[in-house]
């Protein structure tokens, strides 16, 4: 299986991750353990530019590298707040690259039950996002990718603490990144989120310091071409 093309663009042509070997190391151990059958849930916290995508994009290839399925979505500060963008995105990308219908996309290809009651329905498609990763983990172990979770809709948001209860029986790993430096997020639905999956012990999360000085220094000599 090959990681989502933008992951592959990145890791192929970015500078060499420097700085990062326990991270990284830390990062792989936790998404082997969704190899062998049970889920998990990593958040990687940091400044903004602080690398917390290019971390997650070396897992991901890693995973898929390893056997595993590996999708990618993100949240848009500038688009707005669009009701389960992220996860859409994610799986629309997945059934293009394998040339599978749209309509099988379990949140946009979602057909309302009739019932007539708003949480029923929301359940249903919750559950439906559910089955569909959980078929996709019946023949491989997945890991979902999704960027910039602090800026999703607050749908993505109960989404994702949702399939974060759910899915800790079956091999899918919810992989996350999110800014740490965006002020005070008290009260608001991602300091929800962070509270409700710190609180139910269903997240471990991988904090990432600024760089050591010779690790900026190696950066930058590979990006300008010397010392």
């Amino acid at each position: 299986w090959s990681p989502p093309q933008p992951v592959l663009l990145q890791v192929e042509r970015s500078a060499p991750l420097v700085g990062r070997t326990a991270e990284l190391e830390q990062l792989r151990a936790w998404l082997h353990v969704g190899q062998h059958g049970q889920g998990r849930t990593i958040l990687i916290a940091g400044d903004s530019g602080v690398g917390k995508t290019r971390l997650a994009y070396e897992g991901l290839h890693a995973a898929s590298k390893a056997g595993m399925i590996t999708l990618l979505g993100a949240a848009y500060e500038q688009e707005g707040l669009m009701a389960y963008q992220p996860f859409i995105e994610a799986f629309n990308h997945y059934l293009a690259e394998r040339q599978r219908s749209p309509d099988e996309n379990p949140i946009s290809g979602f057909q309302p039950r009739g019932s007539g009651d708003p949480q029923q329905e929301q359940w249903a498609l919750l559950n439906a996002t559910e089955t569909f990763l959980n078929g996709l983990a019946s023949t491989l172990p997945v890991v979902l990718l999704l960027d910039d979770l602090h800026a999703a809709d607050e749908a993505s948001l109960h989404l994702f603490h949702y399939l974060a209860r759910q899915t800790r029986a079956a091999p899918v790993v919810l992989l996350a990144t999110y800014r740490s430096d965006i002020g005070d997020t008290t009260g608001t639905p991602f300091s929800t989120l962070l509270n409700a999956l710190y609180r139910e012990r269903l997240s471990e999360t991988l904090t990432l310091a600024p760089l050591e000085e010779d690790a900026a220094s190696g950066i930058m000599a590979h990006t300008l071409g010397g010392k």
